[in-house]
C-alpha cells in the first residue's frame, strides 16, 4: 500500500499489535479477542468504533505525523514536501481512492498553515526593514497558487465524487475566499454542481454562469 509507506495510522498500529499477539500465541487466540479501536461516549461508556470513527482517528494520526515532519524542514523544504503530497493525492484520486486522496490533500493544508506562519513572521520582520517585502509577498502567492487553491479544488472534487455535497460546497467557498480563487472557473463550476445536486438551483445557476463567463474571458 503506497499510502502506508508515508503514514503509520491508528489502524496500522492496531493491526500490528493483533498480528504480534497472534504470532506469540501461535494463532490460538479466540476470535474477537484482539485489540480494537473504541470510542468514548459522553456518559463515559465506550463502544466499538465504526468506519467513520476509524477514519477520523487515522486522519488525526496523519496530521500529527505531518506536523512532526514539517517541524524539521526549512520553508523551501516544506513547500516541496507539500507539492509532492499534492501529487501523491492526485495519484490516489486517479485510482479512485477518493477518501485516501482527501486525507493526503488535507496534510497539504497543514503544510500550508505552517508556511503561512513563516510568511506572516517574515512580513512582520519586513516592517522593520530586515526582509525584502516583495519576496515575502511572492512567497505567499506561491503558497496559494501551488498548494492552497489546487488542493481545495481537489478536495471539492473528491467530496463530489463521494457525495459529500456540503463539504464540496465548503471547500469551494474557501477556495473563492483567496484572491486567485475569485477568478477560478473550477471553483464556481464545482460549487455550482454541488448546489445543483443539493437542489439549490438558483444559486447553482449563478455559479455555473460565472464559471462560463470566466472560461469565456480566458479564451
Amino acid at each position: 500500500n503506497e499510502e502506508a509507506k508515508m503514514f503509520f495510522t491508528t489502524s496500522d498500529l492496531i493491526q500490528r499489535i493483533n498480528e504480534s499477539v497472534a504470532e506469540v500465541s501461535g494463532g490460538d487466540s479466540a476470535p474477537g479477542t484482539g485489540f480494537e479501536l473504541r470510542r468514548q461516549m459522553p456518559d463515559g461508556s465506550t463502544r466499538r468504533a465504526d468506519a467513520a470513527d476509524t477514519a477520523v482517528a487515522d486522519l488525526q494520526s496523519k496530521i500529527k505525523q505531518t506536523a512532526a515532519v514539517l517541524s524539521e524542514l526549512t520553508s523551501e523544504e516544506k513547500m516541496e514536501w507539500a507539492r509532492e503530497q499534492r501529487m501523491e493525492g492526485n495519484r490516489l484520486f486517479a485510482k479512485g481512492k477518493y477518501h485516501e486522496a482527501m486525507d493526503i490533500y488535507i496534510t497539504c493544508l497543514v503544510a500550508m498553515d505552517k508556511l503561512k506562519s513563516r510568511s506572516g513572521n517574515e512580513s512582520g520582520a519586513t516592517r522593520h526593514g530586515s526582509n525584502d517585502e516583495s519576496e515575502v509577498t511572492s512567497f505567499s502567492e506561491d503558497i496559494v497558487r501551488d498548494i492552497q487553491l489546487p488542493v481545495l479544488l481537489n478536495l471539492a472534487l473528491c467530496a463530489l465524487k463521494l457525495g459529500m455535497l456540503r463539504k464540496a460546497e465548503s471547500f469551494c467557498d474557501f477556495a473563492l475566499q483567496t484572491e486567485l480563487g475569485k477568478s477560478s472557473s473550477k471553483a464556481y463550476f464545482r460549487r455550482g454542481r454541488a448546489r445543483m445536486l443539493m437542489g439549490s438551483y438558483v444559486a447553482a445557476r449563478t455559479d455555473l454562469e460565472k464559471a462560463s463567463e470566466l472560461l469565456t474571458s480566458s479564451d
